[in-house]
């Protein structure tokens, strides 16, 4: 490990020791030789944009949950990983861009830079930076067309286009879970959205003649 990342890790310990005693927190871990696809949780709900994202700095369900992918067996990988995904469930959204970001740069073959990808635009769509987010999800849906994931995707890169009045490429998104995803968890949140989308915009008041 050279200076630079030891320092990230240093300074990550330091925000994640912080979190830690306001709350602890536990990860369930899952050692692997293999390198399985990313597999979404039976239980629980997933989170959906809109109905998460009301307040930034709240926690934030964590799905699909840390055991679900394949950990980094690297030691420096596996800190970096853990230290995001901490601050990504408590809420604390700016030091997790910081650190998925690096993981990122610093693991971009490992099978868990698959999910920080996909968390990196959900941080930036709970703090309603919708061009960084749409971004991050297009980089996504690029790099990993096959994912179990695509569908979470999809919906969240659909609310960022429409954050961004961008109705088409928006609709072109919802659209594709319900036709290829329709069984996923998220293709009710698409077909409401769709709906959002698709219905009558009210007619401007008129105007009172004096």
């Amino acid at each position: 490990m050279d200076t630079k990342e030891l320092i990230a890790v240093l300074v990550l310990a330091v925000l994640v020791g912080a979190v830690v005693v306001l709350r602890p927190f536990s990860f369930p871990v899952t050692a692997s030789a293999e390198r399985p696809r990313l597999s979404s949780p039976r239980r629980g709900n997933p989170p959906q944009p809109g109905r998460d994202s009301g307040n930034a700095h709240a926690a934030v369900p964590l799905w699909p949950r840390l055991g679900d992918a394949v950990l980094p067996r690297d030691p420096a990988a596996r800190r970096l990983f853990d230290a995001a995904e901490t601050l990504y469930a408590e809420g604390l959204l700016d030091p997790a861009v910081a650190a998925y970001t690096h993981f990122n740069m610093r693991c971009p073959d490992e099978p868990a830079a698959e999910l920080a990808l996909l968390r990196l635009g959900q941080c930036h769509t709970l703090l309603r930076r919708h061009k960084e987010a749409a971004d991050s999800y297009e980089r996504f849906l690029a790099k990993h067309p096959e994912s179990d994931l695509r569908p979470m995707a999809l919906l969240w890169s659909a609310d960022s286009l429409v954050h961004l009045r961008k109705p088409e490429p928006a609709r072109q998104r919802l659209n594709e879970i319900l036709t290829r995803h329709a069984k996923s968890p998220f293709a009710e949140g698409a077909k409401a959205l769709l709906d959002t989308l698709d219905a009558p915009k009210p007619a401007p008041p008129k105007t009172k003649t004096p």
